[in-house]
């Protein structure tokens, strides 16, 4: 399964390179938000659980920090009377709070009846690893043992991604059993008139199964694109085994010697499956042309399926049927002799006549056909320009999908998610003078662009450190400096040459 960046941008990109390398090595981290609500969040039990959770996920494996409303009271509360614990009373709890900056508190606590517990991890992080840390944070949920009334919230990108992958496997089973029972009722219809109709499904079957195996030793991710070429494959594979089917059925009505039906049969028809086979891929292959990954694996991924299916048609189709026509042996001949004389005294159907007057007419009317595709192809390439181009992952999925709705509620309590970074480059980015740069760049941002809601730098932490002001001397900076949590600085600055602004949307 994959449905992270590197499905959407090729990786020697230089987009890539700047994001992987500059913000997801030394600045990115991922999210997990857990959303407390629906009563007073402030209350000392409230807090108490918090605090049980945090503690039980601060010595987890990949998690980085644990942001929360319990363990800024703790601090405060050490700062003020010198204990490192939660108070029991509502009132000092309540003046605890309003020590905390501003700034902070808009991030955790929205209002009195929301509050947000953020697990941070490595932006770095591979998909079992952040499976393994959401399995322990709902885990953990459980065991902090929230009071009763209260309503806990997993939710964030990486849970909601996790789930995208929980959706893309269960829905699997479901688009090639829906895919199959259409292609029965079409078998059914269109194919009554050979012996064993239904075996070219269970044939293409076989070629799924074995592009599924493909898949695991090229390498090929399933994504939510790479996903819709299944049933294209069960639609292309059953053409191949239909063709053979077919083919083969007419030799043994022609002949009393089945090893000659399947010479035969292999000898005329395989070339011109071949044929289309090399056409189909070719299709396909300009799919490799795109600089997006998934459309790169979507194309390979049907390439190796569609020759795994004609495979599967060319040697265990045509073997199965050779071993089903010698064992019922004479009921064949009898079979056979009764097919040949409904063939010669059937009467064409509707469907056919229409079809065969329609290719006399066309025919007749070359120019008229021709001038018609054209006008259709220039419609068709105009009509291209209109078609808009959808990024938004949260588009691409079910609006009913839970993992969705906790994503759509968290953003409408606690804010958006979307975020525009920007990395600085200089000789010594702590210097004042850059500093100040980035706190007016952030606040020129801000209130220049109605999309952008909050501008974060190092100039923050600085100014909530010194009173709301920039230190402006080298000494004041450097004294400031030391006050500010090593955590807190790395989020910002990487060394002394590389910078990081983050614009929330």
């Amino acid at each position: 399964m994959a449905s992270d960046i590197e499905t959407y941008v090729e990786k020697e990109s230089r987009i890539y390179q700047d994001f992987d390398l500059l913000y997801r090595q030394h600045f990115g981290t991922l999210a997990i938000a857990v959303m407390v609500e629906s009563g007073d969040v402030t209350a000392p039990e409230v807090l108490h659980a918090i605090d049980r959770l945090n503690t039980g996920l601060s010595g987890t494996k990949n998690v980085v920090e644990v942001v929360n409303l319990a363990t800024m009271v703790r601090q405060a509360n050490l700062r003020v009377s010198g204990r490192d614990r939660i108070p029991d009373d509502p009132g000092t709890i309540a003046s605890l709070i309003a020590t905390l900056p501003e700034q902070q508190r808009e991030i955790i606590l929205p209002d009195a009846r929301h509050t947000a517990v953020y697990v941070t991890m490595p932006a770095r992080a591979t998909d079992p690893e952040m499976f393994d840390v959401l399995a322990d944070v709902e885990e953990i949920v459980e065991l902090a043992e929230f009071p009763a009334g209260y309503e806990v919230i997993v939710t964030g990108e990486p849970a909601f991604y996790i789930a995208i992958q929980r959706e893309m496997n269960s829905s699997m089973g479901p688009l090639l059993l829906i895919a199959s029972l259409l292609m029965v009722v079409v078998l059914f219809i269109a194919f009554r008139h050979a012996r064993w109709q239904l075996l070219p499904l269970p044939i293409v079957l076989i070629g799924v199964i074995w592009t599924f195996g493909a898949m695991g030793f090229l390498g090929i991710p399933l994504s939510m694109v790479s996903m819709s070429a299944f049933p294209i494959l069960i639609g292309l594979g059953i053409d191949y085994a239909i063709q053979f089917h077919n083919r083969i059925e007419e030799e043994f009505a022609r002949s009393e010697d089945a090893k000659r039906a399947v010479r035969e049969t292999v000898r005329h028809t395989a070339p011109a499956v071949v044929i289309a086979l090399i056409i189909t891929g070719l299709g396909f292959v300009s799919l490799f042309t795109s600089t997006v990954p998934m459309i790169r694996d979507f194309g390979l991924l049907c390439l190796v399926g569609i020759i795994c299916c004609f495979f599967s048609a060319l040697f265990i189709e045509i073997t199965v049927i050779y071993a089903l026509h010698r064992r019922n042996g004479e009921k064949n001949r009898k079979q056979r002799n009764n097919r040949t004389v409904n063939t010669n005294n059937r009467v064409d159907s509707s469907a056919e006549r229409f079809f065969g007057s329609l290719a006399v007419w066309a025919a007749k009317n070359p120019l008229l056909v021709l001038g018609v595709a054209g006008l259709l192809c220039l419609g068709g390439l105009y009509a291209d320009t209109c078609v808009g181009i959808q990024t938004d992952v949260k588009k691409f999925v079910p609006s009913d999908m839970p993992s969705l709705v906790d994503m759509h509620h968290m953003v409408s309590v606690l804010g958006g998610t979307d975020q525009l970074n920007v990395i600085l480059k200089a000789d010594d980015v702590t210097d004042p003078a850059v500093i100040g740069w980035m706190d007016r760049f952030a606040a020129h941002e801000v209130e220049l662009r109605p999309y952008i809601s909050s501008g974060e730098s190092i100039a923050g932490p600085r100014k909530a450190a010194n009173h709301g002001v920039l230190p402006e001397g080298a000494a004041q900076v450097d004294a400031i400096s030391q006050t500010i949590p090593e955590s807190m600085r790395c989020r910002h600055i990487y060394g002394r040459t590389t910078a990081f602004l983050s614009f929330g949307g």
